[in-house]
């Protein structure tokens, strides 16, 4: 792999940091979250993962 090609790998996965981080501070944000909830948050930002 290139050089140029880690640095736009580097790029994307903070990129997906930061808006995971975002998607999270948002919900935390809002207060208790119910059980439902935490599992859905949980599901959402592992999903987010999955996709890099």
């Amino acid at each position: 792999m290139s050089g140029k090609e880690q640095d736009i790998r580097w790029e994307q996965r903070f990129s997906n940091y930061s808006k995971a981080l975002a998607q999270l501070q948002k919900y935390m944000d809002k207060g208790n979250l119910s059980g439902l909830e935490q599992q859905g948050l949980i599901e959402e930002l592992l999903s987010d993962k999955r996709e890099d």
